[in-house]
């Protein structure tokens, strides 16, 4: 398990300017470090948000789920406030909502 979680650190700080591609894989890294899982769930987080704007959309079914399941991992809060805080900060009303949305303001 220790070296799952050194595989994670080196990635974290070898890409620390752009972690986007890396984030399924820092997933599985933390997600295989038991004091790491909190990380882990983030980074699946990220990682299904990443997929979705690549049109990916198995691999953001994929690590949806992965974060689904180490949702009970995560004891501290602000890790979960941080991730809901970010996922509803990018809602934005698009298409024929946002354009009606537009016309009332």
């Amino acid at each position: 398990a220790k070296i799952h979680e050194l595989i994670a650190e080196y990635i974290e700080k070898t890409h620390q300017d752009d972690l986007s591609p890396y984030f399924a894989n820092l997933s599985y890294h933390f997600g295989l470090a038991p004091d790491r899982r909190a990380e882990s769930f983030r980074y699946a987080v990220e990682g299904g948000d990443e997929a979705i704007s690549r049109a990916a959309y198995a691999d953001a079914v994929n690590l949806c789920q992965k974060a689904a399941g180490l949702v009970a991992c995560v004891t501290d809060c602000s890790v979960l406030i941080a991730v809901i805080d970010a996922a509803i900060n990018q809602l934005k009303p698009q298409g024929v909502v946002g354009d009606l949305l537009k016309k009332d303001s």
